[in-house]
């Protein structure tokens, strides 16, 4: 990558003085009904959202970005259409690249044929597209997850497919495994984590898996553990020691005989730390489930339950031993399905997913650090059992035989109708007598962590992937943090201690 480009470093922020404005709000379209799939923060404290939506007119689905402001306004949305003749299209996620510009990822088919091929699209700071890739191997596929790796190029995965790519999408290596791909990260070592789901037959319960890959593709280690029902995994985030944080739901040992929300703690040599469901009596899991890092060595997840009767959002926090700090549902609509999260530049959350109130909307919610969007949530009553399961055997792996094409598309400019639940955007907040900052920014070589607690504290560093690459202890009441040596890109500085807090830096030439 040219160091011509701008190092944006790229912070979940808890500061006190900084606005933790929350809301709710749901976008509807008179084109077809909004599904939200993905969401990520953007370095200008807006977030990415990507999903589909399903044509009126066709019947079928088509792939659609929007970009949105701090306060979750419409910066502008661009609809991907291929929806004719019996074509779809669908996004599954989407990550603000260093240039900047976007790389999304999902499926495109035609349903006569009962064909589908993962698509990857990769635009500029506007969502117009550069270029489209399409990656087929004759059997029905689907993108899941996309990362840019360190060297500038992509690493995804599909249904059950591992592929890493240069910069313009040309494929580097393949990797076909025996198992349902959903999610992949670049670890601070230049090494791949994939998790997912494993059978032993097609009638047998899934078993939640984690793989980990060298930069070649060769396999290091596999994590596959089984019980007395199904385990499904459906992201991995790297925690604050250097392990790995699995998030998916079970049905195995959980509070109830229905689906509960599931965790599992890795170290970085596959080794399990612990696993542990996450439920509630009379409730289940109906939506898959993400998470993002907390500073603590945490994480907070996502996802809906059937708790309050129709499918409705929850969020919880966990310590870094797993143990449940907070819960919150959220029952401004009902009928919600919650399906990505992300940090906020003010310590919070957002997340997105859809709603089938009256016609399908996409939902959107900002909340603040400890889950609350001052609306109509309610606090979760969520309990916690640890979960044994089995080791079982290890994953076959081989090579991919792929094709790869352009992808034909059509962008439109879009906006959705846009209804607010409930906000608190504009109301003034008092700011706390403590300073938690850091400067200056932008800043060329390095920055200093202020932090006028006068308790002890420490810092990580890592990129948007979750890999950490430097950490430290906060010295006094200012660190200096030398970044000269990093190469260009995205990166996220955590500081943990008594008053736990990041910040939004950007490093320019």
């Amino acid at each position: 990558m040219s160091k011509k480009n701008t190092l944006i470093v790229f912070l979940s922020i808890s500061l006190s003085g900084q606005s933790q404005s929350t809301f709710q709000r749901i976008f509807k379209s008179t084109i077809g009904g909004v599904m939200a799939q993905s969401i990520r923060p953007l370095a200008d404290h807006g977030y990415a959202i990507a999903g589909n939506v399903e044509n009126y007119s066709y019947q079928l689905p088509e792939m659609f970005f929007t970009k949105t402001d701090a306060d979750g306004n419409q910066a502008w949305t661009r609809l991907y259409q291929t929806a004719s003749s019996g074509h779809f299209g669908h996004f599954m996620d989407v990550k603000q690249t260093s240039d900047p510009g976007y790389i999304l990822i999902g499926g495109v088919g035609d349903q006569l044929a009962n064909i589908s091929d993962i698509a990857v699209v990769r635009t500029d700071a506007n969502g117009d597209t550069l270029w489209t890739r399409v990656y087929a191997n004759g059997t029905v596929q689907s993108g899941s997850s996309i990362s840019q790796t360190a060297d500038g190029g992509f690493i995804f995965t599909g249904r059950n497919l591992v592929v890493r790519t240069d910069v313009f999408g040309a494929i580097q290596w393949s990797k076909e495994l025996m198992m349902e791909t959903t999610a992949v990260i670049e670890d601070a070592n230049g090494d791949f984590i994939v998790t997912g789901s494993a059978y032993i037959n097609a009638s047998s319960p899934s078993e939640i898996t984690a793989i980990k890959l060298n930069a070649s593709g060769d396999s290091l280690w596999t994590l596959r553990e089984s019980g007395s029902g199904s385990q499904y995994s459906f992201d991995v985030i790297a925690a604050s020691d250097g392990g790995y944080i699995l998030s998916g739901y079970t049905s195995s040992g959980g509070v109830s005989n229905s689906p509960d929300y599931l965790l599992a703690k890795i170290d970085v040599s596959g080794n399990l730390q612990w696993m542990k469901t996450y439920g509630t009596p009379g409730g289940e899991a109906c939506a898959r489930q993400n998470a993002v890092p907390n500073a603590d060595g945490g994480c907070s997840a996502w996802g809906s339950s059937t708790y309050l009767g129709d499918a409705h959002p929850c969020m919880y926090r966990v310590d870094q031993a797993g143990n449940l700090q907070w819960a919150n549902i959220y029952n401004s609509a009902p009928g919600v399905y919650g399906y990505g999260i992300a940090p906020t530049g003010s310590g919070g959350y957002a997340a997105a997913g859809f709603t089938l109130e009256d016609t399908t909307g996409f939902y959107f919610i900002k909340t603040d650090s400890t889950g609350l969007g001052n609306c109509t949530e309610q606090t979760f009553p969520m309990t916690t059992n640890n979960l044994g399961l089995v080791e079982t055997r290890g994953i076959v792996m081989s090579p991919a035989s792929l094709t790869v094409r352009s992808l034909s598309i059509n962008t439109i400019s879009l906006t959705f109708s846009d209804s607010i639940l409930c906000s608190t955007v504009g109301v003034k907040e008092t700011v706390s007598k403590e300073v938690q900052t850091v400067y200056p920014n932008p800043c060329k070589d390095s920055f200093v962590i202020s932090y006028d607690t006068h308790r002890p504290a420490s810092y990580t560093l890592s990129d948007l992937q979750g890999r950490i690459l430097m950490e430290g202890l906060c010295t006094g009441n200012k660190t200096a943090v030398d970044i000269s040596a990093l190469a260009v890109g995205t990166y996220l500085i955590q500081v943990s201690g008594a008053e736990p807090f990041s910040s939004l830096v950007i490093k320019s030439e």
